[in-house]
């Protein structure tokens, strides 16, 4: 979990963090694309974490 390569990751930890790991997948994966899922939860607060991600919140 954490940071494991494959179909299905999990990413955990600060957005500095989790962009590390994403970094790291892509690069090792040679991807085009990666989808963030930020889980069951109220658009305000989906709205809000994807916005703190970005730094503009």
């Amino acid at each position: 979990m954490g940071g494991a390569l494959g179909e299905r990751s999990l990413y955990f930890g600060s957005p500095e963090t989790v962009v590390r790991k994403m970094a790291r997948a892509i690069k090792a994966l040679g991807v085009g694309r990666f989808d963030l899922i930020y889980g069951n939860q109220p658009i305000s607060t989906l709205w809000d974490s994807a916005a703190r991600f970005l730094g503009i919140g």
